[in-house]
């Protein structure tokens, strides 16, 4: 995809995207508590939505209309999670002004998750997550949070 592309979608996800960072709790036998990070662009305009997915390869959309106000537009939103939205946010990391902060943490929370299951390839049997490595996460998405509610303007 040439720059131009990558740009525009950056200012797309930079004014109408979201970074979060979801605490998955144990459940369904699973032991450790997983995070995952998510991306999403939403937007009224279906088609705008359609291209970004088109052009990223990746993704899913979802529809949603309002049920409290029938008369507003349904909304499109893409969304991409975990390795998706590690490619995604390295792609357009040199474009974003409002949202580089949080990029920049959910990038890095992505690396540590990565190397960690790395770390455990080969192994037969659990392993459970030190206490450092969650504790590390929490601190990356209470500031994902932190970041997400304040308000900022563009230089």
């Amino acid at each position: 995809m040439n720059r131009e592309k990558i740009a525009y979608i950056a200012g797309m996800f930079d004014g109408e995207g979201s970074i979060s960072i979801m605490k998955v709790l144990p459940r369904n036998g699973r032991v450790n508590i997983e995070y995952k990070t998510v991306v999403s662009i939403s937007n009224t305009f279906e088609p705008v939505i359609i291209w970004i997915k088109e052009k990223l390869n990746s993704g899913y959309i979802s529809r949603t209309v309002n049920k409290k106000y029938p008369q507003h537009k349904p909304n499109y939103r893409w969304m991409a999670s975990y390795q998706q939205a590690y490619v995604f946010l390295k792609m357009v990391l040199p474009y974003l002004i409002i949202k580089q902060a949080q990029a920049e943490l959910a990038i890095k929370l992505e690396k540590s998750r990565h190397n960690f299951q790395q770390s455990r390839k080969g192994y037969k049997g659990f392993t459970e997550q030190p206490k450092s490595l969650l504790e590390e996460y929490d601190v990356i998405r209470e500031s994902i949070q932190i970041l997400n509610q304040r308000k900022v303007t563009a230089a």
